[in-house]
């Protein structure tokens, strides 16, 4: 495996124009009265109709649809068109009986009609069609600028975020289904996610070796939190967070078996199997001084046969206890505090205990946050004091302040407040986000991922960083760009303030009114905690430290040499051409060249924004792909054709 860097696409992205879309019915109709010259205030009242129309249908039957940003532009559009309806029928009603009584000299009834009609004129005119378009576009324009660093850079090499990417840790023809699950028949390749593993900590500090990578992780750490410079010592206590969400419901073989729905993921095995071995084989940790769980879920067979057979000294905790598990133990007093005043809980002891923490997370949507990641990851940590820990425990208390409950920007977010506790986000030397495999909604319904260069296959990637803003924002972009294109139930990446706890995480300036973020509440608020970005674009994902142009992210791929069926060297322009150019209704792409595999066609504007994508697989030297041109504006474009590791980029005319 070798290190990928990817020429430079050179169009400019404006992610949010983008990502925060319009609604496509509205916006072509639109566009269209726009064209024949309809007077604007006939615009508003048909797109009003339709929105109001649209907005009713979609989230009667579903009440937290309400939340989807599609739904969020629709909605002050709908507002506006309803209370302009109402108040101009108000002025036309008002005016009508004040001069039914100035005719019958009834002078008081008519000057109090009279003031109706007009209060009812004027607000007519505040909730008219550039009021209301304008507050559905300020929807529009939200957060998704791109390469615009916010926040102060963490880690050995600043704001460093590396993606390992090998599509041979996962098998393609896995059906999850009975018994053939993502955790069963070696649909996950344990030589290959011990290596990406190894790799991810090597590229992380930038050394040929994984133990003076691991020794260089914890010395810095160690140098950061005012100790000694020096590495890990035995007694030292480190807990492994694991997200293992759906380890709740037995099954019919008992507690640790199967769970009900073993079709949905947690975290992957293989990898926490292969970060135990990092830490005991490769670091000489002593396996006595090791805790690795997730606090209230169960430890279920499928982790403890893997891991324990080979490491049994190690503490596997959970919130049962039994057959060898050891069960969380609370604290005895509330020691984290939630910024706005509301609650106070416990943590578990061993978190407390624990000198360092490593942040093993999944990746995955979610219904509540949108995202689920290495802060949210810490939902499962926190226990109020009058409840017994459990392995089905409810933490639905903590969910008030996520974008589903309170959507918009500047709210209080408590996931700050665990990313910036001592003992949470503060004790951990390292974040991991297990992309092996990817799942939509909190309880992880598996499926393959369409962008490149997954292509139709399981994401297959470990991401590390010791920033974890950074690797959360890496994250972030890769599931906004997976759910571009997806049904609006599926969107949940896409709802109003999902990042509004990196930019609160990064930048005190973005904290609402009235809240300072003292977790800890000992009257020290809490610094930036790492670099929020957006990448530049979505083929060469690259960052400002990258691009040289700020002191942002960082982001290191290592991909595979070659890929599937790759000949790398018959992949080059000449291969490939574009034609007609310009062209009126229909261009057709050929590719001449050895690389067999699937092709991928992106259709981009020179603002960066993704117009189509054509999925092919190449199975021979010659194939061709037709791309439709009839319904777009003249102008320049950019053809992006993707094969395995490499893009081509091909510019076309449309007349």
């Amino acid at each position: 495996m070798n290190i990928i860097k990817v020429k430079k696409l050179e169009v400019n992205t404006d992610l949010d124009k983008d990502k925060q879309r319009f609604p496509k019915r509205f916006r072509n109709l639109f566009n269209t009265l726009k064209k024949h010259r309809f007077s604007e205030r006939f615009i508003f009242i048909i797109i009003g109709v339709a929105s109001t129309v649209w907005f009713l249908i979609r989230v009667i039957p579903k009440p937290q649809r309400a939340a989807y940003p599609c739904m969020r532009v629709a909605a002050p559009i709908m507002s506006g068109f309803v209370l302009w309806l109402l108040s101009a029928s108000a002025t036309v009603v008002s005016f009508r009986y004040a001069g039914n009584y100035f005719s019958k000299s009834r002078y008081l009834y008519g000057g109090l009609f009279l003031a109706l009609a007009l209060t009812a004129g004027i607000v007519s005119e505040v909730f008219n069609p550039s009021y209301s378009l304008a507050e559905s576009n300020t929807v529009l324009k939200n957060s998704f600028t791109a390469n615009n660093p916010i926040g102060q850079a963490k880690g050995i090499h600043p704001g460093r975020v590396v993606w390992v990417w090998d599509p041979d840790a996962t098998n393609e023809d896995m059906r999850n289904g009975p018994f053939d699950y993502w955790y069963q028949n070696d649909n996950a390749n344990q030589d290959v996610i011990d290596e990406m593993l190894s790799n991810g900590i090597k590229d992380l500090v930038g050394v040929d070796n994984a133990f003076a990578a691991w020794d260089s992780v914890f010395t810095y750490f160690n140098i950061e939190h005012g100790r000694e410079k020096q590495g890990y010592r035995q007694g030292e206590k480190i807990f492994i967070k694991l997200n293992l969400t759906n380890s709740v419901h037995p099954g019919d073989d008992g507690m640790y078996g199967p769970t009900e729905h073993p079709e949905y993921m947690d975290d992957t095995p293989e990898v926490v199997f292969a970060l135990l071995k990092q830490l005991i084989n490769v670091y000489n940790v002593n396996q006595d001084d090791i805790y690795v769980g997730d606090n209230f879920r169960a430890f279920r067979d499928t982790y403890w046969k893997l891991c324990h057979g080979t490491f049994p000294d190690v503490h596997y905790i959970d919130g049962i206890g039994t057959d060898g598990r050891e069960k969380t133990q609370k604290s005895a007093t509330e020691v984290l505090h939630f910024s706005d005043g509301t609650i106070d809980v416990c943590l578990p002891q061993h978190i407390l205990d624990a000198t360092y923490l490593i942040n093993l997370a999944a990746l995955k949507t979610h219904n509540s946050a949108g995202v689920t990641l290495t802060a949210k990851n810490h939902q499962g940590s926190i226990i109020k004091k009058d409840d017994a820990v459990s392995g089905t425990m409810n933490v639905g208390y903590a969910h008030e302040s996520l974008p589903d409950a309170d959507p918009g920007y500047k709210k209080y977010r408590h996931l700050v407040d665990y990313m910036g506790h001592k003992d949470l986000g503060g004790k951990t030397l390292l974040f991991i986000i297990d992309g092996i495999w990817s799942g939509r909604e909190f309880w992880g319904k598996i499926y393959k991922w369409s962008m490149a260069p997954f292509n139709g296959d399981y994401p297959s990637s470990i991401f590390l960083s010791q920033d974890e803003v950074a690797i959360q924002s890496v994250a972030y972009d890769f599931l906004l760009e997976e759910f571009y294109d997806k049904p609006d139930e599926d969107k949940l990446p896409y709802m109003s303030g999902v990042d509004d706890f990196l930019f609160q995480a990064a930048d005190a300036s973005y904290w609402p009114d009235g809240i300072q973020y003292d977790p800890e509440n000992d009257g020290t608020v809490i610094g930036s905690l790492g670099v929020y970005e957006h990448w530049n674009d979505t083929i060469n994902k690259e960052y400002s430290r990258n691009l040289g142009t700020g002191d942002g992210i960082e982001l290191i791929k290592h991909l595979p040499d070659t890929g599937t069926g790759i000949n790398d060297s018959s992949i080059d322009e000449s291969s490939i051409s574009v034609y007609p150019n310009p062209v009126i209704d229909q261009a057709t792409v050929k590719i001449n060249n050895d690389y067999q595999g699937d092709v991928l066609i992106k259709l981009f504007d020179l603002n960066g924004r993704l117009i189509s994508i054509r999925k092919k697989h190449k199975s021979g030297m010659f194939t061709k792909l037709t791309l439709d041109a009839e319904q777009l504006p003249s102008g320049t474009y950019i053809v992006v054709v993707n094969m395995g590791n490499k893009n081509i980029e091909k510019k076309i005319i449309k007349k």
